[in-house]
């Protein structure tokens, strides 16, 4: 039985050496072989050269703030810019303003104003106020278009009438200053006001723009937010606002089939837009019977 036991002992002893005398001798092997060299991306050759990528970068959006309002941005107002006008009340304005300069002696740069614009159509080509020394010629015509220029110089006013075509002459009535409004330099404002206004009336009226007629523009200064034309049961702010009040006529059609009649219609503004006002809500500010009347003068160089 010992010698069994010793004999099993012996052979699980020897088959340790073995194994041992194995795993050193792979070890040794393994140890003095070259390692797999690790294959290498090809190399492709293109006609494109690479181009960077730029990284972006992200930039800060700054919080909205409210613009500011760079005085060069705001609008200047010429006195001498009347383009707004029909051709031939620029040509009447022009007119006048180019005679008083001249009888007044006035240099280019000087500043005269308009206090009103009305379209009329003179009896004869005396213009309500011509000379005595006026052709016969002239004398002689019917119904001459024509326009009642009010300038106004200083702190005077100065009366001209005239016809479409550049004939002018200065009138000394001084009540025909009565219905005018505030002096005021002719300025490209009235340019955004007429046609709008124009064009809300033909659509009120479901008529074509070209039959309405412009008649009537007049400086105001309104004295509340209403413009000269509060609505009942509405509250306004009382604050002066200087703007417009525009007169247009349109010819009404009778059923009888008698000559038309002229209807007038009224637009208030206050220089950025116009409104129509009815005449039964229709308030007219000063110079309507509580400011002094402008003084009308003579074009005589002081």
């Amino acid at each position: 039985m010992r010698r069994a036991v010793a004999r099993r002992r012996f052979t699980s002893l020897a088959t340790l050496t073995v194994m041992t005398g194995l795993i050193v001798t792979v070890g040794v092997a393994c140890s003095d072989s070259k390692p797999t060299p690790t294959p290498l991306a090809a190399v492709v050759s293109t006609l494109i050269p690479p181009t960077a990528t730029a990284t972006p970068t992200l930039t800060p959006t700054p919080p909205p703030s409210t613009p500011a309002i760079n005085p060069n941005d705001l609008p200047t107002y010429t006195p001498a810019i009347i383009s707004f006008l029909p051709e031939s009340a620029s040509v009447a304005v022009e007119h006048a303003m180019s005679d008083l300069r001249q009888q007044l002696g006035l240099e280019g740069s000087a500043v005269i104003g308009v206090l009103n614009l009305r379209k009329l159509n003179w009896p004869d080509g005396k213009l309500g106020c011509a000379p005595e020394v006026i052709s016969s010629a002239l004398r002689g015509q019917e119904g001459v278009a024509g326009y009642r220029v009010t300038l106004n110089y200083g702190d005077k006013g100065y009366v001209y009438h005239t016809d479409t075509e550049g004939t002018v002459y200065y009138c000394k009535r001084a009540d025909l200053l009565s219905e005018d409004g505030e002096p005021l330099a002719f300025d490209p404002i009235a340019e955004s006001l007429i046609s709008p206004a124009e064009l809300d009336l033909a659509q009120r009226l479901g008529i074509e723009v070209e039959i309405i007629e412009w008649v009537d523009l007049a400086a105001m200064t309104w004295i509340d937010s209403s413009l000269g034309c509060p609505r009942p049961n509405l509250n306004y702010t009382v604050v002066s606002i200087p703007g417009y009040r525009l007169v247009f006529r349109v010819p009404s059609e009778q059923p009888t089939g008698d000559e038309a009649l002229p209807i007038t219609y009224i637009y208030h503004s206050d220089g950025l837009q116009a409104n129509y006002c009815d005449p039964d809500w229709e308030i007219l500010p000063p110079p309507y019977g509580t400011i002094e009347p402008i003084i009308i003068g003579t074009p005589i160089a002081e």
